[in-house]
């Protein structure tokens, strides 16, 4: 089985554009909607060999994050009376209310990210994720296909 990167390694078919920071949990085997090849996708990750991501789970980092967007808000705030931006009417406007709405989503989604940690309803979701994850991999062939294609797989699973 090849692995693809950007478009599929069998038709050529181009994939979605996507961060390669971004991290998404599921099967790494994916099959192409256009030709119907089966392809390693190395974005996703398989969490019953990879475990659950302690690093989503920092109420630190989103803190951090609340404060940047409560900074960036006030700052939003401070230039909209501010007269020499050089610019006048609509355009003046612009570059404020970018500020303030930026730091408004920034402080919602920090809240938000921290009420689902500590309600447990975000490892509610990595642990049926894990559940699925350990469901494939009891289908041994899978298993073996993974192993194959280089990852770490537990001898449980084989």
């Amino acid at each position: 089985m090849k692995t693809a990167s950007d478009r599929c390694p069998e038709c050529g078919k181009r994939f979605f554009i996507y961060d390669e920071r971004q991290r998404y949990f599921g099967s790494p085997v994916r099959t192409c909607k256009k030709c119907g090849g089966q392809y390693i996708d190395r974005r996703y990750n398989e969490i019953a060999i990879e475990g659950i991501p302690k690093s989503d789970f920092s109420k630190k980092s989103m803190i951090v994050v609340i404060i940047l967007g409560a900074l960036i808000l006030y700052r939003g705030i401070y230039i909209t009376g501010y007269k020499p931006l050089g610019m006048d009417g609509f355009g003046r406007w612009i570059l404020p209310v970018t500020f303030i709405i930026l730091g408004i989503v920034m402080i919602v989604v920090g809240v938000a990210e921290i009420i689902l940690i500590c309600t447990g309803k975000k490892m509610e979701k990595f642990e049926r994720l894990k559940r699925e994850s350990e469901e494939r991999m009891n289908d041994r062939s899978y298993a073996w296909t993974l192993k194959q294609e280089g990852y770490n797989v537990p001898e449980q699973y084989l």
